[in-house]
């Protein structure tokens, strides 16, 4: 582990992030303050595999300024929801006292299960730094909820009777299922 790990990581939102073999970073499509507010009318199709929506793509950079040694740990997403989303990123980096590290996550597609806060977790050892941004529309009408119960709607098959089966599932003494 880092001799003296970071202490205050630095993180950017953007569409895409492009390192040069020289370290220099080209962003594309930064996000100031960490909004990302989308505009005009959303896609009329969910892509297959996708609840909500999903951007083509977002970046995460985490720089890491301060700091030296080997840096070992991982790196997670969440939802408005709080609700974890991916595997989540194993990092392992050998940082120098007189350089910055830079992180770059892409995330292709990002999904966006609703609109609101998303939380980016950096875990160092026993430290745990966290970044949040906000996903929104330009028009404070739209609504991602709608949108998405909407294109359920129109998928599920018109019925004239609904049925219910009986539940096959047991729940075991002591245990709770999520």
């Amino acid at each position: 582990m880092a001799k003296n790990l970071p202490k205050t990581p630095q993180f950017l939102v953007a569409d895409t992030v492009i390192q040069e073999s020289g370290g220099k970073l080209n962003i594309i499509g930064l996000y100031p303050g960490g909004e990302v507010v989308l505009q005009g009318e959303l896609p009329k199709e969910v892509p297959k595999g996708v609840q909500g929506l999903a951007l083509q793509g977002l970046t995460v950079v985490i720089l890491l300024v301060d700091g030296y040694g080997k840096i070992e740990g991982k790196i997670n997403f969440y939802d408005p929801a709080g609700k974890q989303f991916g595997k989540g990123v194993s990092i392992e980096a050998e940082k120098r006292k007189e350089q910055a590290h830079s992180i770059i996550l892409p995330v292709i597609p990002f999904p966006i299960t609703a609109f609101g806060r998303y939380r980016v977790e950096l875990q160092l050892s026993d430290r745990v730094f966290e970044h949040y941004f906000t996903v929104r529309h330009s028009d404070p009408a739209v609504s991602l909820p709608t949108f998405v119960e909407r294109k359920q709607k129109a998928r599920r098959p018109s019925r004239a009777k609904t049925r219910t089966e009986p539940s096959t599932s047991k729940m075991r003494k002591g245990r709770t299922s999520k």
